[in-house]
């Protein structure tokens, strides 16, 4: 008998332990995108489908995609390759998706840095980390950008 209530009390402990296991990751998703402060006049960091937010000026800025084609460290290109970043943008007046590229060449115009939406410039600043390797599975990027009022 002694046997029998000892091993149902180990039994009701491993279910009071995964049942506090289980309620206390209720709300926890590892992979959720974090949402950061968007800082006129500073850099902020974002990592790639996560979104910065402004108060102030009722801003929200998400980074919807990453395409990184640059050319890795371990190799040597006859052209640095780019990094374009898909933002989408949402302002107190409207919604806006645009693309920014960490290529900067004067003469190549099909590769835009910045952009000013509603007196407010949005400036791609790095894209990171840089790829090293071909073929190697890139990690999830983090995005910088600069934000003012020009």
């Amino acid at each position: 008998m002694s046997k029998l209530i000892n091993t149902m009390m180990k039994l009701s402990a491993a279910v009071m332990v995964a049942t506090v296991v289980s309620v206390g990751m209720v709300g926890c998703d590892p992979a959720s995108p974090e949402s950061v402060s968007l800082n006129i006049g500073e850099e902020t960091k974002i990592k790639a489908e996560a979104t910065a937010n402004n108060t102030q000026y009722g801003l929200s800025l998400k980074v919807t995609k990453v395409t990184d084609e640059r050319c890795p460290t371990s190799l040597d290109c006859f052209w640095q390759g780019n990094a374009a970043v898909d933002f989408h943008l949402t302002t107190a007046t409207g919604e806006y998706d645009f693309t920014l590229d960490t290529y900067r060449n004067e003469i190549a115009t099909d590769f835009k840095n910045d952009i000013v939406i509603e007196g407010i410039r949005y400036a791609l600043t790095d894209v990171s980390p840089y790829p090293v390797n071909v073929g190697e599975k890139p990690p999830k990027k983090t995005v910088t950008v600069f934000v003012d009022k020009p």
